[in-house]
């Protein structure tokens, strides 16, 4: 059976369509056809020569599959040990983790040293067929699984595993989830957990500065609110999209020369949280000092080289701020993402993704995104 892909090797150079052969099932892999991938903002970049990656690649990882075949010894369960059958519609983790390397052992999967990472792997690497502009895509051993409850649109879950995903995750490092989860033993979610999450909102009463009006800031705008924070305040220069983010739970949107005003103007302490999700370290080192003491700031958006930070070492002791960094995602973050997206009206969501194209149209579909700068731009294939 042959796949069709395209294949990246040079921003300098074309996209290049190819038919690659799809091999035989090692025992512990998963066949899934491709229904959905939209466009992240690290493949325009990619495309555009602002990111390396190894080439030949075949790029695309906020995917959306169905379950073709298993191999001989794959368990056939999920990530929460519910059967998964031939027809499911499925996502998965971006890396497939080994669960026994040192930084697997350090709650760190997305980190694994035998780690593959759909949408960012060579050709050369587990049969090719890694990323999802390409008909066929084969899960690695080890791969977490997640079923995509039928209700959530193609436009809504193809996302998830990574725009979705990493805001949950970013979520998750502060301080308000953090000491939920140990409240309640979550190191690994049961169906359970996540819908008393939602329903028992840590993030009550808190403060959050959301960097970024793209997809990820609009996800996070919502799902803050999802998770009970009383005030959401996004920073972002585009007028279009400070309309946007308000109708995903901000309750302000304001420019970056307007952020410190707006932030005293609400609570002159400053603000719990802050997610940076732009990449522009401009934003980083303006969001600093809006901080209240004991705040914490998570940076998501700088995948690419950015200018240097700069920071005063003394104003982080004394006002005790926390700095983290987040870097792709583990599965419990997915399975928090997928609650999300199914305790959510789908209209508002399906939006985000207005403009579909076919496989083949891939490079006008890469032009489109550019072009506009809406949240996403997918590609569709037929079923």
């Amino acid at each position: 059976m042959l796949s069709q892909a395209i294949v990246f090797r040079s921003s300098d150079l074309p996209l290049e369509p190819m038919q690659i052969e799809v091999r035989p099932l090692l025992p512990d892999e998963v066949l899934v056809r491709v229904v959905a991938t939209t466009l992240c903002g690290s493949d325009l970049h990619t495309l555009s020569g602002r990111r390396k990656v190894a080439t030949p690649t075949i790029l695309g990882h906020e995917i959306l599959g169905q379950v073709v075949d298993f191999g001989k010894e794959h368990s056939q369960l999920d990530y929460f040990g519910d059967p998964l059958q031939v027809g499911d519609r499925v996502t998965w983790a971006i890396v497939a983790h080994c669960g026994e390397c040192c930084y697997c052992q350090w709650d760190l999967p997305q980190k694994c040293e035998k780690s593959v990472k759909y949408g960012h792997e060579t050709t050369a690497v587990h049969g090719a067929l890694t990323g999802g502009l390409a008909e066929y895509v084969l899960l690695a051993p080890k791969t977490s699984i997640f079923k995509v409850e039928s209700h959530i649109e193609n436009s809504v879950a193809s996302p998830a595993n990574c725009a979705t995903a990493t805001v949950a995750g970013a979520l998750q490092r502060t301080r308000h989830l953090r000491d939920w989860n140990v409240r309640n033993g979550s190191l690994k979610y049961t169906r359970s957990q996540l819908a008393a999450m939602g329903e028992e909102k840590p993030l009550a009463g808190s403060h959050i500065l959301v960097l970024g009006g793209g997809m990820l800031g609009v996800t996070a705008c919502a799902m803050a609110k999802w998770l009970g924070a009383e005030h959401v305040l996004c920073v972002e220069p585009l007028e279009s999209r400070r309309t946007l983010v308000k109708e995903f739970g901000a309750d302000q949107a304001v420019a970056p020369g307007e952020l410190e005003d707006a932030v005293r103007s609400v609570r002159k302490q400053g603000f719990d949280i802050a997610l940076e999700l732009s990449g522009v370290t401009s934003a980083i080192e303006a969001a600093l000092p809006c901080l209240r003491i004991g705040g914490e700031i998570v940076l998501v958006g700088a995948v690419f080289p950015v200018p240097e930070l700069k920071v005063l070492p003394e104003q982080i002791v004394r006002r005790m701020i926390q700095i983290q960094g987040l870097h792709n995602y583990a599965p419990n973050d997915l399975a928090l993402a997928l609650q999300f997206l199914a305790e959510q009206p789908q209209a508002p969501l399906a939006k985000m993704v207005p403009y579909w194209f076919p496989l083949s149209e891939t490079a006008r579909a890469i032009q489109e995104a550019e072009r506009t700068k809406v949240p996403r731009v997918g590609i569709l294939f037929p079923y």
